[in-house]
């Protein structure tokens, strides 16, 4: 619980202080307030829809999935 707490205190810091950086709309903390484009506000960084966002989101999960299946087939834990 701490860690999400975390990213979602850093995602909001991050994303006002690196709004300029074209990369930074890859990070999953800058992508974790879907409910600001339902709710009709701007996105944190331009160039960033409800679809994107959602795609990014789903990259980082899978590349999650992979690790963590690497690591508990690596030790043995099934």
């Amino acid at each position: 619980m701490g860690i999400m707490l975390a990213a979602l205190i850093s995602g909001a810091i991050l994303s006002s202080m690196v709004s300029s950086w074209e990369s930074a709309k890859y990070l999953f903390m800058v992508n974790l307030r879907l409910t600001s484009y339902v709710s009709g506000m701007a996105p944190p960084i331009d160039g960033m829809t409800l679809s994107f966002s959602m795609t990014v989101l789903a990259i980082w999960a899978l590349v999650a999935l992979i690790i963590s299946f690497y690591v508990f087939t690596k030790r043995d834990v099934y």
